[in-house]
Formats: structure tokens, C-alpha cells, sequence
């Protein structure tokens, strides 16, 4: 099961979550989420076993490489309306892609048929009026509709008491989950002693 933990941006804070292993850690350049890196960020060096993943939501492609090549990411995560034929752009950059998908209800099957061969996982958060994440769970029953080989990260409002119910999504296609609200002091800055409970939780469960 990938962790992967997203919205840092505090050089301290990053260093030591990364010291906890994670396998991925996300930073997002979206101006409007209280999340936002800065133009003044830097990543420090991270072990590399760990990837860095760019969250964009409709943002120019060519700022988007841009971007990755700055800061040597080794993917992307795609908040927005994206569509494929963007997806498939991004990826021939050689950068992985994850393109989040709202849920509110049934999965928008024949839409998530569309990316096929352009993305690398999908992450399935709650939907809600904005960009970005709430916080707040689905309703992970509903992944059962899904039979789609693009395999998928979880998302929304899991923390650490969420860890165990993780292994309770018996699909096939469930590769990872992400966290970030739920493990924070505050915006960008996460709770270490949270943040390293929820990894252990997930490193020492069943999958």
C-alpha cells in the first residue's frame, strides 16, 4: 500500500516526514488552496526512494513542465477538469500521472474509460464545491463499481483513525492512499507524532 503525504511546504516539517518514509509526498502549486508552496519554495533533499509529486488545477501545460523541471518532480497530480488528451501530454514528458476524480455518487464510468493509457493512477476524493480536498470521507462502497486496471489512490479526510478501515477496500485495483488535512497542526504543517502513527498504521497492516 503507497502513503502518500500531500500539501507540505515547510522545509523542517518536509525533512521530517520524509524521514518517516513515506513513498510519495505531494506539493501543490494551486495560488488558491491555503496549501500553496510560495514562489519562494524550495524542496529540500529528499531520500530517493521518495517521490515528489506537483498538485496543479488548470494550469498552462508548458507551466506545468516547467515546474516539474524546477523542482525535479517525478509526477503530477491533476485536481482540475484535465482531460486526456492533456494527461497524455504531461506523460510524455516522462512524468507520472494522477488525476484526481470528485465523488459524490455512482462513478462517472464511461469519463474514467477516457483516460485509459494516459494516466498512471487515479485518485478518488470527495467531491466538493471547489478545488482541492475537504477533509471530509465518501463513501468508499462505492469504489466497488470500479473495474478499471488503472490502479488508485483513496483520498479524503483520512487520518490516523482511518488507517485500519484502509484494508477493509478489498479491490484489486487499490494501490495506495492519501493524506494530508487530518494530520495537521495546521495548514502545510503536519503533526508528526499523527503523521508517523498513520504510516506505521498502514506499513504494519495486512496489505
Amino acid at each position: 500500500m503507497n502513503i502518500k503525504i500531500c500539501g507540505m511546504r515547510d522545509a523542517a516539517n518536509i525533512k521530517a516526514v520524509a524521514d518517516l518514509k513515506p513513498d510519495y509526498i505531494g506539493f501543490i502549486f494551486y495560488g488558491q488552496s491555503p496549501r500553496y508552496v510560495g514562489a519562494d519554495f524550495e524542496i529540500p533533499e529528499l531520500d530517493k526512494g521518495i517521490k515528489k509529486i506537483g498538485v496543479f488545477v488548470n494550469e498552462a501545460v508548458n507551466t506545468v513542465l516547467n515546474t516539474a523541471k524546477k523542482y525535479q518532480l517525478d509526477g503530477v497530480q491533476l485536481h482540475g477538469t484535465e482531460d486526456a488528451e492533456y494527461c497524455r501530454i504531461i506523460r510524455s514528458n516522462r512524468l507520472a500521472i494522477i488525476k484526481a476524480i470528485p465523488v459524490s455518487g455512482p462513478l462517472p464510468i464511461n469519463r474514467l474509460i477516457s483516460y485509459t493509457g494516459c494516466i498512471d493512477y487515479f485518485l478518488f476524493d470527495t467531491a466538493t464545491p471547489h478545488f482541492g480536498g475537504s477533509g471530509q470521507s465518501f463513501d468508499w462502497a462505492l469504489l466497488d463499481q470500479y473495474n478499471l486496471e488503472i490502479p488508485f489512490f483513496i483520498s479524503g479526510g483520512i487520518g490516523t483513525e482511518h488507517a485500519a478501515q484502509v484494508f477493509d477496500i478489498d479491490h484489486p485495483q487499490c494501490s495506495g492512499v492519501d493524506a494530508n488535512s487530518r494530520l495537521e497542526a495546521e495548514p502545510g504543517i503536519k503533526q508528526l507524532d499523527l503523521t508517523e502513527q498513520f504510516i506505521k498504521t498502514i506499513r504494519n497492516g495486512k496489505i
